[in-house]
């Protein structure tokens, strides 16, 4: 058996910002992994594109010993012809296929994540855009919950641009958008490091990740943990 049990995003912080031809975001770097000495945080990219599909999560990130991976299933997804909506409804056909048994297993090995989802806490949170080479912004989000013992997925349409959105934990509501949409997103994740520092739990973290996704692809304004085409470097 796996040393690494689960994988969870619990904290993860990301804040989104869409407009007519730009998705503008950042993104703590913190994931929680638990194993048998309790956990630790390990810093990661949480800013994806595969295909030309932004991939944002937030949520139960992996379980190594069930194989279950919502990055790699929504890489997989990410060549769906259709569009993003016909991407995330191939990501959840496949995601709920293998929750049931993630809620299952939480039961009896993670009873503190399994309450937090019975009390109405995501279990995972997905956010998928795309950019058309005119410019149009196409997007969609699913939140997938737990109701009595079943797995429920939220997936609402969304509205226009000038949307502001948060995946994760956010101790407050965001304000509305006055800075510019880099300044915004990273102010709205910095205050969640902040507030993971003053308690302790490390559950959100540095370094921060801003990007900016058009037709032309990603654009790193801060890598943090992601690897950036520009320079070809991780940091």
């Amino acid at each position: 058996m796996s040393a690494l049990l689960l994988t969870v995003a619990k904290g993860t912080s990301i804040a989104i910002v869409v407009q007519p031809s730009v998705i503008t975001v950042a993104a703590d770097s913190a994931e929680f992994r638990l194993d048998r000495s309790g956990g630790r945080s390990v810093p990661v990219c949480k800013v994806d594109v595969v295909n030309r599909v932004l991939i944002l999560l937030a949520g139960l990130a992996g379980d190594a010993d069930r194989n279950f991976d919502p990055l790699g299933i929504a890489r997989a997804a990410s060549s769906t012809k259709g569009g993003v909506t016909a991407v995330m409804d191939q990501f959840k056909d496949s995601a709920m296929k293998a929750l049931p048994a993630e809620i299952d297993d939480a039961k009896g090995r993670n009873s503190s994540m399994y309450q937090d989802w019975k009390a109405g806490g995501p279990i995972l949170e997905i956010f998928m855009g795309t950019v058309g080479a005119g410019g149009a912004v196409k997007r969609a989000q699913c939140i997938f919950l737990l109701s009595g013992d079943q797995v429920k997925p939220d997936c609402p349409v969304l509205g226009t641009d000038g949307k502001t959105l948060t995946m994760g934990t956010h101790q407050s509501l965001l304000s509305p958008l006055k800075a510019s949409p880099l300044q915004f997103v990273r102010s709205a994740v910095d205050n969640e490091i902040a507030a993971s520092q003053r308690l302790g739990d490390g559950r959100v973290g540095p370094p921060i990740t801003t990007a900016t996704f058009d037709a032309k692809g990603i654009h790193y304004v801060e890598p943090g943990k992601c690897p950036d085409p520009a320079s070809g470097k991780q940091k």
